[in-house]
Formats: structure tokens, sequence, C-alpha cells
């Protein structure tokens, strides 16, 4: 005779919550289907990371379907509520920061329903046109835009060279590819990309790497703003 035995298995993992059910088959077999995941909550940005110090990171959380009062807290800092669904986040230190969603029920008991996990670096001393990162931008000042890199020195604003930075592109028939530039501006490829972004997109660069007037080098991990049309801003957010 089979004998079948019927386990619900609840796994909690980075960014999501998913029910598992294990059935074990007449070979000792475990099988495993996922149910359901977790994916109520739509971030924006929607990318996994923070800046440290004393720059404030906004994020703006929705929910699909019938909102819910949540908490939403933070490992590795502090987080300030400014509406419903806005809230900054003050990271201490580089590294990872883990930031958790709880679900209020009417006798105010809190239940965990998602966590995220985010890299956290030191805000970038660099600019595109003068614009700081997570500011707004427009299309057209990023594009024909120069990337500058500076640094504190002997109690001195100093400019360095910036010797070249990578650029990941999606292209939806083709999916993400990696474009690379050997100066402190963008490469046609790149600025073609720009102009295909939509309205309140968001703009990455990464590994930026610049060197010092004694000639040794150091890198920036990324760089990201917000783009706009103009001065229109979708949603009040970065610096």
């Amino acid at each position: 005779m089979n004998m079948f035995l019927k386990l619900k298995i609840y796994l909690v993992s980075i960014g999501f919550y998913a029910v598992v059910n294990a059935q074990t088959n007449s070979n000792n077999v475990a099988e495993y289907h996922v149910n359901a995941v977790n994916s109520n909550y739509i971030f924006y940005p929607n990318d996994s990371y923070f800046f440290a110090g004393t720059h404030r990171n906004k994020i703006k959380i929705t929910q699909k379907g019938v909102a819910k009062k949540i908490e939403v807290s933070v490992n590795n800092g502090k987080i300030t509520k400014l509406s419903d669904s806005v809230f900054v986040v003050s990271v201490l230190k580089p590294g990872t920061a883990m930031l958790s969603i709880y679900e209020l029920a009417k006798d105010n008991k809190k239940k965990i329903v998602k966590n995220k996990e985010y890299s956290v670096f030191d805000y970038p001393n660099m600019s595109i046109n003068g614009v700081k990162c997570d500011s707004f931008i427009s299309k057209i000042l990023l594009a024909g835009g120069i990337i500058k890199a500076f640094a504190e020195i002997e109690n001195k604003k100093t400019y360095l060279k910036v010797l070249g930075f990578k650029m990941e592109i999606y292209n939806a028939a083709k999916g993400f590819s990696l474009d690379s530039s050997i100066t402190d501006k963008l490469t046609p490829t790149m600025r073609k990309y720009v102009s295909s972004i939509n309205d309140g997109g968001i703009f990455y660069i990464r590994e930026i790497k610049y060197s010092f007037p004694d000639g040794t080098t150091g890198i920036i991990p990324m760089y990201r703003v917000f783009l706009v049309k103009d001065d229109r801003r979708p949603f009040e957010f970065g610096m």
C-alpha cells in the first residue's frame, strides 16, 4: 500500500514568503511544489540599494488590492515614516541591511509578511553635470553629461580624473547586456538607451573608476538618478 505524508513548510526567504507542499511518494522521494508567493508589496525604487551615513534613502511602498495597516523596520539603521506609503531610511554603515514589513491585525498584533535585503554603499562623491546621486535629472542633461568625481584632500575639495564606468542595458528581445565607457562620458549606446527610458525611470552606472593626483586609483560602486522630462517630478524623491 502506498503511504503518503503531506507537510506544509513555510519558507522565509529574502524578499518573499512561500508556502510549499511536500509529499513523499512510494519511493520515499520528497516532491516539493510552491503554492503561493507573497508579492503584494511594490517598491519604488524597485532595486536593492541604500546609501550609508547621513543620506536620506527614500522608498515608496504600495500594496496591491485593499491596503493593510503596516509597520516597516530595518536593521543597521532607522526608518522615519513620511506618509502611509513613503519612508526615509537612514543606514548606519556600509554592508547589508534587512528591511521588514509587518501587517497589523485589529488587535494590533504584528505579523511579518516581507523581508527585503539591501546592499549598502557609502554615498558616492560624484556627479553628472553637477547632479548628485539620488537626485532628478533630465534625459538631455544626462545624455550629454560629464561625470566628475571628487574627494577632500587636505581639507580641500579636489576633482579626480574619471577613467571609465559600466552600465547595464536592457533590451526586450536580448535581455541585459553590459556596456563600458573608458572616458568620463556616456557612450553612444548608453545615450541611445537613456532616450528610451520612460519618465520616472531610474538610471544606474556602476564601477566608476577614478584616479587621485598621485596616480592611485579607486572605484565608486554605483550611482543612481531618477529621470524626468524638464522639471516635472513624478514623485518627490531623492535629495
